[in-house]
């Protein structure tokens, strides 16, 4: 009994609940006699994972019942004597707070890692495979307003200066949708844009989803990122946050964002957001204009602390507009970077990687992600405008339930484009350069010809760009051959660009 009772007085302190740190986000799940659990600790940048009674413990912790109900189940159990050793592994790894550390609650500096750990990267794709097979849905990507406070020449939203505010989701529409995130399941939630920063009830949005336990990741430009919005941000214990980077060049960068000062603002974001110890998440989408200072740019955003994303795609505008493709990169440029090491083209990296399993779906699109759009559209993917419904005259809980994955599987919408295979593209396949694609994007199809199942012009391209690559590189040329052959700079991707 004096084991009971030390445990009451150690962690049990408050209302005679436990009293959870609060830089974790979680999600319990449950199916039948399974428990699973994924605890996030933003504090130290690490993922737990609970299985099993441990799962089922810690969410009745979570859901915050009391000691004597905890020690009932754990009498079922007949595992009483483990629930001491249990909380202190929970307090070790600062998921709850004991008595002895409430005045520590504060805010020490841990630095962001730029890469997760292997081993939580493959518990976590585990984990996301048992929760959409179960029912549940994993993540949302939402883009609260596609109004933007830039003009990037290459983005794929139609018109980020001319937007009809009045017909975005109101406050109260959001926060019922995230309700009915947490019902389903969803751990990872992505704020985007437009710039979501400029709606005025942005801090709002993210404590309510904070106090549901999502696990917020937010992309934004940065513009607006000063001291007094990152020390708010900071209360809420977002995961990560995302900013673009478009060239080591800060002239260069502004000219793609079409804002002066942007490129300072933004890497000046990303320097407070990592003093602050919020992870951060770099992408760098490369541009014809751009690539030729590949790995300047590749240097300078490592450089700011995050994990890196060099990007080579490209996305039509949502309303069928083909101006972003006039950015794509050059041939000749492609088959350099594909000859070159370090490169996501490269031909001496992946290479198992290459090519499909056509009987499988193409990505995660509607499988264990969706999108929500600023109207309230519900689409696979924020770049995909294929509507699978509208959470403003159909509950997000009623369009999930209604796929293949929820509990009713109707042949929804949703349901159907789930049922898609790779096996159902048109050409995709069907070609000698297909074996060197790593990129098969039916949303890009989709806005560049009207059909999904179609194949994406720029992905053949950097396939056939790799394929010309691998073909030089056998016949015994090595990069500075190639650079040479095609006229292109030995010095191309350390340029100014």
């Amino acid at each position: 009994m004096s084991l009971i009772n030390n445990i009451k007085d150690e962690f049990f302190y408050e209302n005679n609940r436990i009293n959870l740190a609060s830089w974790i986000s979680f999600r319990n799940y449950q199916n039948k006699e399974k428990y699973r659990t994924i605890i996030s600790n933003e504090k130290n940048h690490n993922y737990i994972f609970l299985e099993g009674v441990s799962s089922k413990l810690f969410s009745m912790l979570s859901e915050g019942l009391i000691l004597s109900d905890i020690i009932n189940f754990l009498k079922e159990e007949n595992i009483v004597d483990q629930l001491n050793d249990f909380l202190i592994k929970l307090k070790s790894s600062d998921i709850i707070i004991s008595k002895s550390d409430i005045e520590k609650e504060t805010k020490p500096f841990y630095p962001p890692m730029t890469k997760e750990k292997n081993a939580e990267n493959n518990n976590e794709e585990e984990l996301k495979e048992w929760v959409k097979e179960n029912g549940f849905l994993w993540s949302v990507h939402w883009n609260l307003t596609y109004k933007c406070n830039e003009n990037c020449k290459h983005c794929y939203i139609p018109d980020v200066k001319n937007v009809d505010e009045k017909a975005e989701l109101s406050k109260q529409e959001i926060f019922k949708a995230i309700d009915d995130m947490a019902d389903l399941g969803v751990f990872h939630l992505t704020l985007s844009g437009g710039e979501p920063t400029l709606r005025k009830d942005f801090f709002k949005i993210v404590n309510y989803a904070s106090k549901k336990g999502m696990c917020i990741t937010f992309y934004t430009n940065g513009l607006k990122l000063n001291n007094e919005f990152i020390e708010q941000l900071s209360k809420y214990w977002i995961h990560k946050v995302g900013i673009s980077i478009y060239s080591s060049d800060p002239k260069l960068h502004d000219e793609i964002t079409q804002v002066k000062g942007s490129f300072d603002k933004s890497v000046n974001a990303l320097k407070k957001l990592y003093n602050k110890g919020i992870k951060t998440e770099i992408n760098s989408v490369q541009l014809n204009n751009t690539v030729q200072g590949y790995f300047k740019t590749k240097k300078l955003t490592e450089s700011l602390g995050g994990s890196v994303t060099m990007d080579f795609s490209l996305s039509p505008k949502l309303n069928g507009d083909l101006s972003p493709l006039s950015f794509e990169i050059d041939f000749d440029k492609l088959i350099v970077l594909s000859a070159t090491s370090n490169t996501p083209l490269s031909v001496d990296t992946k290479k198992d990687e290459w090519g499909y399993r056509y009987d499988e779906p193409v990505c995660g699109a509607g499988h264990d992600l969706l999108c929500i759009g600023p109207q309230g559209g519900v689409y696979p993917c924020a770049s995909f405008p294929f509507s699978v419904g509208n959470i403003k005259t159909t509950s997000l809980k009623s369009i999930w339930q209604d796929s293949l994955y929820g509990k009713n599987k109707n042949d929804s919408v949703l349901a159907q484009w789930q049922r898609v295979k790779l096996e159902n593209f048109i050409e995709c396949g069907k070609y000698d350069y297909c074996s060197y694609c790593d990129q098969i994007c039916p949303a890009e199809a989709f806005l560049e010809k009207g059909n999904y199942l179609e194949k994406v012009s720029y992905n053949c391209k950097q396939a056939k760009a790799r394929m010309e690559a691998d073909k030089l590189l056998k016949n015994g040329l090595n990069r500075k051959n190639i650079c040479y052959k095609l006229n292109i700079s030995k010095n191309f991707g350390w340029q100014n660009g």
